[in-house]
């Protein structure tokens, strides 16, 4: 269910940010799995639900994921992630996955109120690493 609820979470994002709006990104992981919850007639306790939504900070990154960060930053890549996640959050996910030291920077797109994909975060994410956006 993890894999339906976050494509739930995807598909909310997307539609709010193609239409214009903003929601926190706890704010929509919460109201994907209250979906779900509906959708297979189920309620979560409130201790179950707070470990569904804390989980999202402890995924293992897949197995090719580290040699390729590395292979990157052996040829020079600055490295940044760019998450619409919040910026605690996301840095507790990468300490997690034991990633932290290849990443130069954390982005979160909260900042300027536009989750990914759209465009103004991505601008956001060039302008601070001081690249242009091509």
């Amino acid at each position: 269910m993890r894999q339906e609820w976050f494509a739930e979470v995807q598909k909310l994002m997307f539609l709010i940010t193609a239409t214009g709006g903003y929601e926190t990104f706890p704010d929509i992981t919460e109201a994907a799995l209250k979906i779900v919850e509906e959708r297979h007639q189920q309620k979560l306790s409130g201790g179950r639900r707070k470990r569904i939504l804390q989980s999202l900070r402890e995924l293992p990154p897949f197995p090719d994921v580290r040699p390729a960060l590395q292979r990157l930053r052996s040829q020079g890549a600055h490295l940044i992630v760019l998450t619409s996640s919040r910026e605690k959050a996301a840095k507790e996910a990468i300490e997690s996955a034991r990633l932290s030291e290849l990443f130069d920077d954390v982005l979160s797109a909260e900042k300027i109120k536009r989750l990914k994909p759209a465009p103004e975060a991505y601008r956001m994410a060039a302008k601070k690493s001081g690249v242009k956006p091509s």
